[in-house]
């Protein structure tokens, strides 16, 4: 879909500044490998057009309670790499930015973007002692059907729905041994903490503090909590 979302952009205009943001960033490597696959397919299509690779400017947003500070330890050897692997000119520039604040607010002067996505956002903010911050961790999660998704995109206004598709997670992604031996245990157990981890870790961070090796020890921990379940 975003790729899709690209290809109808770029074909459309001759964008030579393409502005991008990322609406609820991680604070680890997801963020930039999501940039990654937008900069293959912008490379590609401008390629097939004949066109030069516009220069990129990326806003990468969360909010104020976020760590930014891994992205932008990273961002250096990322774009290095970056041109490095997918072949871009040395020319072509990255502009990336953080932008604190919630995106329930207006974060962007008018007509500035080209492409907003957003994944799994969600930030839970406490200020309570230890053993209170457990009782009171809460993960709320309302299942929306895609009527009622389609019913209020309509209602507010701002969007228009050209294509609404529902993607079942795959717990089993990557786990080719059998799942009933030793081994496919505890490669399913990582399998399920890592897609935990892609929606719960913001949430984890930011009402705990949990600095980045503790919860590498908790993942690692869940991971064996699942293998064990399920031997």
């Amino acid at each position: 879909m975003v790729e899709e979302a690209i290809l109808q952009l770029i074909g459309n205009k001759d964008i030579k500044i393409m502005r991008i943001a990322d609406l609820g960033c991680s604070s680890g490597p997801n963020t930039l490998s999501v940039i990654s696959e937008i900069v293959s397919v912008v490379q590609a299509t401008c390629g097939h057009l004949g066109r030069p690779v516009p220069e990129f400017r990326l806003f990468l947003n969360n909010l104020y309670s976020n760590d930014f500070n891994y992205l932008f330890v990273s961002l250096l050897a990322f774009i290095k790499r970056l041109k490095e692997d997918k072949g871009i000119g040395e020319a072509t520039q990255f502009f990336i930015s953080g932008v604190p604040g919630s995106f329930y607010s207006r974060l962007f002067p008018t007509n500035t973007l080209h492409f907003v996505y957003s994944f799994y956002s969600l930030n839970l903010l406490s200020q309570v002692n230890e053993e209170q911050k457990v009782y009171s961790f809460n993960a709320p999660c309302y299942v929306t059907c895609a009527k009622e998704i389609k019913e209020g995109i309509e209602k507010e206004g701002t969007f228009i729905i050209d294509r609404l598709e529902a993607f079942e997670v795959d717990w089993h992604r990557g786990v080719v041994t059998d799942i009933h031996t030793e081994q496919g245990n505890a490669l399913f157990g990582e399998q399920v903490a890592k897609t935990v981890r892609a929606v719960a870790e913001s949430m984890l961070e930011s009402h705990f503090h949990i600095g980045q090796d503790r919860m590498d020890i908790l993942f690692a921990m869940f991971a064996e909590n699942v293998s064990t379940y399920l031997s």
